[in-house]
């Protein structure tokens, strides 16, 4: 068989395309800082390999503002509470032991002054019943044991001139 004669100028073509081919293959295979005998592109239009852009200086408009945190406000509710407690407290030790000798001496009916004087009573007994209660929970202090005791007597007190204004 016969073989076809190749000329120079296109055995040079070849020898050019086979070298191209090897320089791309060596830079897919090696980083460009390992690579030997590799012209690096500055004029590429993407810089050199070794600058990466700053993106600290770029602004993105589309980033939502950041949120500024509110100052917490301190509320001790609890000392407004103990505070208005205090205060019913101090009331209430007035209204609690009621005047009933005033009801008593009033120009009403002796039915109705019965169904006050009841009334009067069942309201002081279940303030008693509920401090009583409190007072477990906090623990027994001698101060409410003597008002807990106080309208106790009260209610027993007007229990009787009830008795008193039957007879």
């Amino acid at each position: 068989m016969h073989w076809p004669e190749v000329s120079e100028k296109k055995k040079q073509e070849i020898q050019h395309i086979k070298e191209l081919m090897e320089l791309k293959n060596k830079r897919r295979s090696a980083p460009p800082v390992k690579r030997a005998n590799i012209p690096l592109a500055t004029n590429s239009g993407y810089g050199s390999d070794n600058i990466r852009p700053n993106w600290n200086k770029f602004h993105n408009p589309m980033l939502p503002k950041p949120k500024l945190k509110k100052v917490p406000v301190v509320v001790d509710y609890l000392r407004e509470i103990r505070v208005k407690n205090e205060e019913n407290h101090h009331k209430s030790k007035n209204t609690t032991a009621l005047d009933w000798d005033a009801i008593k001496d009033q120009n009403i009916d002796d039915k109705t002054k019965i169904e006050l004087l009841k009334a009067r009573t069942k309201l002081i007994e279940e303030n008693a019943e509920r401090k009583e209660l409190i007072n477990r929970v906090n623990g027994n202090l001698v101060e409410d044991d003597v008002d807990i005791n106080d309208m106790l007597i009260d209610a027993i007190e007007m229990k009787l001139s009830i008795l008193d204004q039957i007879e």
